[in-house]
């Protein structure tokens, strides 16, 4: 008893005291002051938590945390933190899409590539809005890609297009998904260019069940044909 008498009389007295040493502490200079990081410090110092997140998209939003970062008043391009250069290739070959209209080609230079817009009346992105096909010939490399509105999590899909079946890799953004490049991708292409229609099956929910028109694709994809040579 007498021990624990003892043991609330010190709390109480630490209590009393704390603001006695404190205000010492402000007065005499000779006595250690508490460290106070400056704003920028505080920064850095949030920022490292950040980088311990493992989940990538936990990790971006912590850093738009941190730095305040104005989502809501920049351009849509802009709201989308690291969108690969594909990426935005297909959101504004999208914008270019007259009414009714399912496929895009776009040609610069020694660069090409085609966009087909998912035909599914719905899809499981907010407003209904559609995943992108694009197959293209950059930089003499054959690529197929599909560019979505919104990032998912999955690292990687698991995709079949008819009897063919690969893995496909998302960027660190989580907009895009793409095949293997050149041969893997010319070997989609050509099997979707034999289709009057192409569905993509997938363990992602958000992939499997995408359907495309690929009536015309034949003949639209001379172009990256000719420049990637196949």
């Amino acid at each position: 008893m007498k021990l624990r008498i003892s043991r609330s009389v010190m709390s109480l007295a630490t209590l009393m005291l704390f603001p006695a040493v404190a205000a010492m502490a402000a007065t005499d200079p000779q006595m250690p002051k508490p460290e106070v990081l400056t704003k920028p410090e505080q920064l850095v110092e949030q920022a490292n938590q950040c980088r311990s997140v493992s989940e990538r998209l936990e990790r971006l939003r912590c850093f738009d945390r941190v730095f305040e970062t104005p989502l809501h008043l920049t351009p849509v391009k802009a709201q989308k933190i690291g969108a690969s250069e594909s990426w935005l290739h297909a959101m504004d070959s999208l914008a270019k899409l007259g009414e009714g209209q399912m496929m895009h080609l776009t040609e610069q230079g020694d660069d090409a590539w085609l966009i087909l817009l998912a035909s599914n009346p719905a899809s499981r992105f907010a407003n209904d809005q559609k995943p992108v096909l694009m197959m293209s010939c950059i930089h003499r490399i054959s690529r197929v890609e599909l560019a979505l509105p919104s990032e998912i999590p999955d690292a990687r899909a698991k995709v079949t297009i008819q009897r063919e079946t690969q893995y496909w890799r998302s960027d660190d953004a989580g907009l895009l998904l793409s095949s293997g490049r050149g041969m893997p991708a010319i070997s989609l292409m050509r099997i979707m260019a034999n289709k009057d229609n192409t569905v993509l099956r997938s363990n992602s929910k958000v992939i499997d069940g995408l359907t495309f028109d690929t009536s015309g694709l034949s003949d639209a994809l001379k172009p990256l044909r000719t420049r990637c040579d196949w």
